[in-house]
């Protein structure tokens, strides 16, 4: 877990740092924080919750900056690179969209806001990750909430639906850390719940559901290859087609693949 944890640390400090002033350098930069926070993050751990944290981070880095004496600054050319490393298509979509808007509306903040409304829709229908879809929910929520229009202003704050977003990811981040260490990764040291059969089988079915995950599988084959024991993976399949090379793994290995 310390990994996610490394990876939403550096994406904050990133986000926190490499300000300019207004200009096309400022968009380019703050476009290439959010494309390239995704793009390390990547390298360093190619995992659906490693983009989660890291875009979590950069975002949090840019709104709210422990460097800088500002409160911090709008996160929509961020979001952008963000959106534009998970899908260009989607990235170049959302950008024409945003021109279009701003000359027919004339104001450059009711752009992004009506922009942003679109991407929770455009993410369902372009996206077969889970976290990439919970990435473009959190940018989309962020976005609503800088850029919420004055009329709507007078009917609900934005500092309250702030708060209620902030309560919601604390809640979710709490959820995941759950099912990462009971779910995930099984349940420890807790050995009451381990039920040992009888003594005169000689063999036990081993088996492993829902993967393959790129942190958790490629170890779990590692300790089976040391301990020459085969098993059984019940996998998923767009988790097979995100990561094809470990179910190659599996078979190479001589293990069996259910179904």
């Amino acid at each position: 877990m310390y990994q996610f944890l490394i990876v939403a640390i550096m994406s904050y400090i990133i986000g926190s740092l490499f300000k300019i002033g207004d200009g096309n350098r400022k968009y380019s930069l703050e476009f290439a924080k959010g494309f390239l926070t995704l793009l390390m993050s990547g390298f360093y751990l190619h995992s659906g919750l490693s983009y989660l944290m890291a875009s979590a981070g950069i975002l949090a880095g840019q709104s709210r900056p422990v460097f800088s004496r500002v409160n911090g600054y709008s996160a929509e050319v961020v979001s952008l690179g963000i959106i534009f490393y998970m899908s260009p298509v989607m990235g170049i979509v959302l950008a024409l969209l945003f021109i279009v808007l701003k000359k027919v509306l004339k104001d450059y903040n009711q752009a992004v806001f009506a922009s942003c409304l679109t991407i929770p829709i455009m993410a369902f229908r372009t996206f077969r990750s889970d976290s990439f879809i919970i990435i473009s929910l959190i940018i989309f929520a962020s976005l609503a909430i800088q850029f919420w229009p004055p009329f709507l202003e007078k009917r609900i704050k934005s500092g309250l639906l702030y708060d209620m977003a902030i309560g919601l990811g604390v809640l979710g981040f709490l959820i995941l850390l759950y099912f990462n260490k009971y779910v995930y990764k099984g349940f420890g040291i807790q050995k009451d719940i381990i039920r040992h059969g009888p003594h005169h089988f000689k063999y036990v079915a081993l088996t492993f559901d829902d993967g393959p995950d790129p942190v958790y599988t490629p170890e779990i084959l590692d300790i089976l290859k040391e301990k020459d024991v085969r098993a059984t993976f019940f996998l998923i399949g767009k988790n097979v087609s995100s990561h094809p090379e470990i179910a190659q793994r599996m078979v190479e290995e001589g293990h069996l693949i259910g179904s």
